[in-house]
């Protein structure tokens, strides 16, 4: 299933509150955008208590150098569904994968546009990864970031979406997701790359009625074959 996913970038409550209002109980999921100011330049305003609060599916795309604290706040989330750390942090991803697998969450790796794709994807202890299907990885999901991280409507990066197609022709079976500059002119090339969900930030919030640029968005990827 497709998805479209709105991104909550913002540096305080009051906005913070108001774009959860505007789509909790529309939605199925959010984007949590979690920025600690040295992975990239700029913070962001999230607070876990606050966001339970609303009836709103979350995913969390973790950049920060060190997610273990973040995931331990939001573990108290019950409509987490999925995390995202980014292939650059100077940490080792197994064991933080596999800590997000073990709350139940589905696990995904994020790569920044001028990072090579993985490979083998990191794996559970004893297990054997298949280089067609991806199998035993502890990778769910791939999020190529199709922007630069760090900021509010950054340029669409379009040399990303060889690396899209290299990816899906490599692992057919591991759900591919894009994280910036989607719009309704960047959507066909993406669908076609082979990604399947969508994390939209300023298409969505810039547009006068938010809930409307949302459906329009999600009626394009739902009506691609």
């Amino acid at each position: 299933m497709k998805e479209i996913i709105p991104t909550i970038l913002v540096q305080d409550r009051l906005e913070f509150e108001r774009r959860l209002g505007i789509m909790a109980g529309k939605i199925p999921m959010a984007q949590m955008d979690i920025m600690d100011g040295k992975f990239v330049a700029n913070t962001s305003f999230t607070d876990p208590q606050i966001a339970a609060k609303y009836r709103v599916g979350y995913e969390l795309d973790l950049m920060v150098e060190d997610p273990q604290p973040y995931l331990e706040q939001w573990k108290k989330v019950p409509t987490v569904k999925r995390a995202f750390v980014h292939a650059e942090i100077k940490k080792p991803l197994a064991p933080l994968l596999k800590k997000i697998k073990s709350y139940g969450w589905e696990a995904g790796i994020a790569l920044n546009p001028d990072t090579p794709s993985p490979s083998p994807l990191p794996q559970g202890e004893g297990d054997r990864a298949n280089a067609r299907s991806g199998e035993g990885t502890l990778v769910d999901c791939v999020l190529f970031m199709t922007v630069y991280p760090g900021q509010n409507a950054a340029p669409f990066q379009p040399k990303v979406i060889p690396k899209i197609k290299s990816f899906h022709a490599a692992y057919p079976d591991i759900l591919i997701a894009v994280d910036g500059g989607v719009s309704q002119a960047t959507l066909p090339l993406l669908l076609k790359a082979g990604v399947t969900r969508f994390a939209v930030g300023s298409a969505i919030w810039s547009a006068p009625d938010p809930l409307q640029a949302y459906k329009k968005l999600l009626k394009v990827v739902s009506q691609y074959r």
